[in-house]
């Protein structure tokens, strides 16, 4: 114990407290910066996607464009396949998801924001006139059938 008390520094009879030791400093490792990096969230229907940069918020946005178009034509069979049953063709509205992304990239995005509505625009307005072709379709064949029939 003594010679715990010697390595602080304590001298006998000065009275005085032992004198702290500087407290060694970890270098900051090779290759990392005192800065970090800003990380940006675009969200698209709610979930969080995080971007580092511009490039990266474009190419999420591409991404999810791609990924839109699979999406209109799938929701426009299933949506099809239930109207169909229906007298009156209603009009039809697909929602295009919600896509928010930082100030910062708003000029850069935006129309690739545009052109996913669009996308969705499109194929709700091409669902809607396959039907009611389709009614027109049936209705002629029922007329056909009725002056056969007379």
């Amino acid at each position: 114990m003594l010679a715990w008390i010697v390595q602080l520094g304590y001298k006998a009879g000065a009275g005085a407290a032992p004198t702290p030791t500087p407290a060694a400093t970890t270098p900051t490792p090779a290759g990392s910066s005192s800065r970090t990096k800003r990380r940006y969230l675009v969200q698209i229907d709610g979930q969080d996607f995080p971007v580092a940069s511009e490039a990266q918020a474009i190419a999420l946005l591409q991404q999810a464009r791609a990924l839109a178009e699979r999406q209109a034509e799938a929701k426009t069979k299933s949506v099809e396949r239930r109207l169909r049953k229906r007298a009156e063709v209603p009009a039809v509205a697909l929602k295009a998801p919600d896509i928010v992304v930082p100030f910062e990239f708003s000029a850069a995005t935006a129309p690739l924001i545009a052109d996913i509505e669009r996308l969705y625009q499109r194929a709700s307005m091409e669902m809607e006139l396959r039907l009611l072709l389709e009614k027109q379709r049936q209705a002629e064949d029922d007329d056909e059938e009725v002056l056969l029939l007379s």
